[in-house]
């Protein structure tokens, strides 16, 4: 790849409240600033929104009303990931508002049927998830879930596993003892495969400094 072949990206960062404290405990909304975010990002000239976050993907069809360009969605990109590799029976290690939200189970297509963790191996997810948010030291928690996954602390018959959380893709092993499906490589390729390059306006260029 050549550096006039990479997509061009704008990105915005937002103070936005815990997605997870207001789904599972009524703490503040996320949406005001994630509409502020939404639109700066159109003001900005993107024509896509991609939002890396499964858990904020609850309120994905709320943006897309705010804005006039697509928002895409990541979790019907993974049911449609985990078809093309085969996957039957997977594992989705996620935020636990994701999990009791079901937020990638309308996504899944029939007979596929989601796993998750036991009730101690959500909250080692939980646990790492946090971690990574805190800004603990990555090489420690890689090795965190790579254990977790040899354990594989979640019911026998599970076929594949799904990084279903951004902070879970940040420590993602080499290895694991069941294929990873990492959600964050998803949006990536998607985003790539999507994009279409728009054409000069009328040859125009920035004129060079004397």
């Amino acid at each position: 790849m050549r550096d006039e072949d990479h997509l061009p990206v704008v990105m915005v960062s937002e103070r936005i409240p815990s997605r997870v404290r207001h789904l599972i405990h009524g703490g503040p909304s996320p949406l005001p600033a994630l509409r502020r975010a939404a639109r700066a990002l159109v003001l900005s000239g993107a024509d896509t929104i991609a939002v890396p976050s499964a858990t904020t993907h609850a309120y994905r069809s709320r943006l897309a009303d705010e804005v006039a360009v697509p928002v895409l969605d990541l979790l019907a990109r993974v049911g449609e990931a985990l078809t093309g590799l085969g996957c039957a029976r997977p594992v989705l290690l996620a935020t636990v508002a994701t999990r009791r939200l079901g937020l990638y189970e309308p996504h899944l297509p029939e007979p596929m049927k989601a796993r998750y963790p036991t009730d101690q191996g959500q909250r080692q997810v939980d646990g790492i998830i946090d971690a990574v948010k805190r800004g603990e030291p990555l090489e420690a928690l890689r090795e965190h879930l790579s254990h977790l996954l040899c354990e594989r602390p979640w019911p026998g018959d599970a076929d594949c596993v799904v990084l279903g959380c951004t902070e879970l893709s940040v420590v993602a092993p080499a290895m694991a003892c069941l294929p990873l499906l990492d959600v964050t490589d998803v949006l990536a390729r998607t985003v790539v495969t999507q994009w279409e390059p728009v054409a000069p306006r009328g040859g125009e260029e920035l004129p060079c400094p004397s």
